[in-house]
């Protein structure tokens, strides 16, 4: 849990791997209630089949580039069991012709994570929604999740627009 100064960078991961994955854009969303926070991360790459799928959820394995090790510590997937309170984790990902739902709790409980075929598959592209402790409003958190990208992602051929919320009013797709 402490790979990042700042557990926020978890999410120049999770835009780097849509890049890798082919996404020609990555949409960074969110919703609030009084005690939690849930970012949404969506993007239109190529999506992952069955095997990809148990290939991301094992530590220090990536099926990217084949058998080929990806990164320095291979957890940069799990990066969000980094963020405090974390309690949600829900990743959809479709290839266009099959598609998997991952679902769990806090990825640092000692509880399962659910892997489940979608019947209805959308088009190809993955989407994770992570759910943890409220410390900052939605506004808040997005404004500093943005921060972090502008910082480590400009290099990224991949259109990264991040939803902003000014004076209570949503303006999706700020880039």
């Amino acid at each position: 849990c402490t790979q990042f100064a700042d557990p926020r960078e978890w999410i120049r991961e999770y835009v780097t791997n849509a890049h890798d994955a082919g996404a020609r854009r990555v949409r960074v969303s969110g919703r609030e209630d009084r005690e939690h926070l849930t970012i949404i991360v969506e993007d239109d790459g190529h999506g992952m089949n069955r095997e990809a799928v148990i290939g991301f959820l094992t530590v220090y394995r990536s099926s990217k580039r084949g058998d080929e090790p990806i990164g320095h510590h291979g957890i940069g997937k799990l990066s969000v069991a980094a963020i405090p309170g974390q309690s949600g984790f829900l990743m959809r990902t479709s290839t266009g012709s099959e598609c998997w739902q991952v679902r769990a709790g806090s990825l640092l409980a000692d509880e399962p994570i659910r892997v489940e075929s979608v019947t209805a598959v959308p088009p190809h592209g993955t989407s994770f929604e992570i759910t943890f402790a409220k410390r900052e409003s939605l506004a808040t958190e997005l404004a500093l999740l943005r921060d972090v990208l502008v910082r480590f992602t400009a290099f990224l051929s991949t259109e990264i627009v991040v939803d902003e919320i000014a004076d209570g009013v949503l303006h999706a797709g700020v880039p």
